[in-house]
């Protein structure tokens, strides 16, 4: 008789727990809608430009891309190139990499080309997504070294898709023929994902 009002007041508790949630209510994707968090968010943005705006307008600039003039495309590239030098955050280097993919520029390029030796596994995954969505023949040995070479399973994975890009018609028959070569190490793997 005494455990039954212990057992409910057990589960009030609980329920109340439950329904709040943690300081950012009971559903946190939703923190955005409330007044509170956007006015602290705001506060952070008036000191620092955040994380958060920082990839939004990396995101912006990547749907700009293709409708940005062409005697443009090479400085921003240098730009974000530099930027890619200098960030210590490996989340958004990936960022930074995704977003120089899309600038077809001799700066765009070398910096992908770079980002595949990152020390941060999510920045050669990036990297090896930017060159397979630009297939070019300069790119296979890159990722030929990526797919045979690379201790992260994942970035292995993603030169291995970034490869299955390469149209026949984009390469010439001796890339053609290395770039099958160069899968070979993923045929041979025992990961059933690689293979």
């Amino acid at each position: 008789v005494l455990l039954l009002p212990a057992v409910r007041l057990c589960a009030f508790l609980a329920g109340c727990i439950l329904l709040t949630g943690c300081a950012d209510g009971p559903l946190p994707e939703a923190r955005y809608l409330n007044p509170w968090t956007r006015k602290q968010w705001d506060d952070d943005e008036a000191v620092a430009t955040t994380y958060h705006k920082k990839v939004a307008d990396l995101a912006a600039l990547r749907a700009q891309a293709a409708r940005l003039p062409a005697d443009q495309l090479e400085p921003i590239a240098v730009q974000l190139a530099a930027r890619l030098q200098e960030e210590k955050a490996p989340a958004l280097r990936s960022e930074l990499v995704r977003t120089l993919g899309e600038f077809q520029t001799p700066a765009g390029r070398t910096a992908v080309a770079t980002a595949l030796a990152d020390e941060s596994a999510i920045v050669r995954v990036a990297a090896c997504k930017a060159v397979g969505r630009h297939p070019a023949p300069e790119s296979v040995e890159a990722l030929a070294h990526a797919v045979a070479s690379d201790t992260d399973l994942d970035v292995r994975i993603a030169a291995t898709n970034a490869m299955g890009q390469f149209s026949d018609a984009a390469l010439p028959a001796p890339d053609r023929k290395r770039l099958a070569q160069s899968l070979r190490p993923a045929l041979d793997d025992r990961d059933p994902a690689l293979q």
